[in-house]
């Protein structure tokens, strides 16, 4: 705690609250990331073997389209947006998605119960910071469903500041 303080030369006070609002953070961005697989570009599309050099123009404009959304592109595909797609690189799309991360494995967190792990996450010896963990975890939350729908974004979550 001292060695923090004395490096940037403050208060101890204020080195242990910036410590705990660091922490809080971490644990936030990773109850905020559950189920929300990053954005899709169409650099890493490029990548997918499925993707055959007939098709890559094509699902490139639809994946813009889509804002980088992984889960809507591969519906779309399912549905036929890429006439001629053939079952099996459908198939393969989905396998190759899934792999790399990019198709949601559980769904996000409500708010309450991401709050409730943020404070069961971080401990009894902050209960004194309750109120503060509320209005971080409100501010942070609408900043990072800010940023989550921005088109291209490829990290959704806040920069974590406040």
């Amino acid at each position: 705690e001292g060695d923090l303080a004395r490096a940037l030369s403050i208060d101890p006070a204020l080195a242990e609250e910036l410590r705990f609002r660091a922490r809080a953070y971490v644990v936030f961005r990773d109850l905020w990331l559950r189920g929300r697989p990053p954005r899709l570009s169409s650099r890493e599309l490029a990548e997918c073997p499925a993707i055959s050099d007939t098709y890559v123009k094509s699902a490139r404009k639809l994946l813009a389209k889509l804002r980088g959304d992984a889960v809507a592109f591969l519906d779309a595909i399912v549905n036929q947006s890429l006439k001629g797609f053939r079952d099996a690189k459908k198939d393969e799309l989905r396998d190759w998605l899934g792999e790399r991360g990019w198709l949601p494995t559980e769904v996000p967190l409500e708010a309450a119960a991401r709050r409730r792990e943020l404070f069961e996450r971080l401990g009894a010896e902050h209960a004194d910071r309750v109120e503060l963990l509320r209005k971080l975890d409100a501010m942070w939350a609408e900043r990072a469903q800010k940023s989550h729908e921005r088109a291209g974004e490829a990290d959704p979550v806040p920069d974590g500041s406040g």
